[in-house]
């Protein structure tokens, strides 16, 4: 599907797509035919159909709902529904999110909405969905299949019912490498599991506690670096929003398949400048990640834990 379909198809809703810089610019990173227009709505009590809004205005506009179904139509995956639930582990209510620039340093001037969602698609168990809903709909669909779709709101019209989004098919754009060795990154998986058999085959007569059924709780630093927030060029308020949404996707795998638990206790965007040199080796990243977590966040006294952990995002060609 080119841009001239899609403008044609959102023309029976008053949009023209090249309108907007945004879409364009989405759109292009997308390979002709692996995306279509999609027009998901909420389906909430006894069935009522709604727009995709998932505030609950009956209590306060910045309380979204705790369960939400959400239905998709799609040419390629036929009709879904969604259900989902509100992730109330992301972040906590004494959660510090902060921005940096040249000025200084201050809280963000908007309240930060807990609109983040992780669920299933209905009559498949194995399947995986994680997605924000702050304005509108965006994030991951995974079928246990394989298959592997995002969804991206397109910056049109209103939170309606007939508000369009894009339904794009995902995957790798380039081989996946482990920054410490730089090796490809199935020579790590088949070594670290050729190590876990051996591993296994020594221990196989202990008896240990079985723990899996613990959850385990990870408090997070996350950074987003001014080499992330440049690239995309996002605003601030962007730039933390696409931070918690891929801590909510990490969240859920992990919670899923270690039974741990993410939760964001601090945030800072760097607007301004970079504060921590970037290199093709990991390790050395990495080791100037510690010193300034050590020397700038843990001092902070925001952690309930001794050693929280610290992600850095940053531009995707570290």
């Amino acid at each position: 599907m080119n841009f001239y379909l899609i403008d044609q198809y959102l023309s029976t809703v008053l949009v023209d797509l090249r309108q907007s810089a945004t879409n364009k610019a989405f759109i292009a990173t997308i390979p002709d035919g692996d995306y279509e227009v999609v027009h998901p709505f909420q389906i909430r009590d006894k069935n009522e159909r709604m727009g995709i809004d998932t505030r609950n205005y009956f209590l306060k506009a910045a309380e979204h709902y705790q369960h939400v179904t959400i239905v998709i139509r799609s040419n390629a995956i036929g009709r879904i529904k969604l259900v989902l639930e509100r992730n109330n582990f992301i972040f906590l209510n004494q959660t510090s999110f902060r921005k940096l620039d040249s000025t200084g340093e201050r809280g963000f001037s908007n309240r930060v909405e807990n609109c983040y969602y992780q669920g299933t698609v209905a009559g498949d168990s194995s399947s995986f969905v994680a997605l924000s809903s702050c304005n509108g709909l965006r994030g991951i669909i995974a079928f246990s299949n394989g298959s592997t779709y995002g969804v991206w709101p397109l910056d049109v019209g209103d939170r309606g019912r007939r508000h369009p989004h894009i339904l794009y098919k995902t995957g790798w754009s380039k081989d996946a490498k482990c920054g410490t060795s730089l090796a490809p990154i199935e020579h790590i998986i088949r070594r670290r599991v050729s190590c876990s058999f051996v591993y296994m085959s020594l221990h196989r007569q202990r008896h240990r506690r079985d723990i899996s059924k613990q959850t385990k709780y990870v408090e997070l630093a996350v950074i987003g670096d001014h080499e992330y927030v440049k690239q995309h060029g996002y605003s601030e308020d962007d730039s933390l929003a696409y931070m918690l949404e891929a801590v909510n996707i990490a969240d859920f795998m992990f919670s899923r398949d270690l039974n741990v638990r993410l939760s964001v206790v601090y945030s800072e965007v760097w607007l301004d400048v970079q504060r921590v040199d970037l290199f093709e080796d990991i390790e050395r990243t990495l080791s100037g990640v510690v010193d300034y977590s050590t020397g700038h966040i843990y001092n902070i006294g925001k952690f309930h834990v001794a050693y929280p952990w610290s992600l850095l995002i940053t531009r995707p060609s570290v």
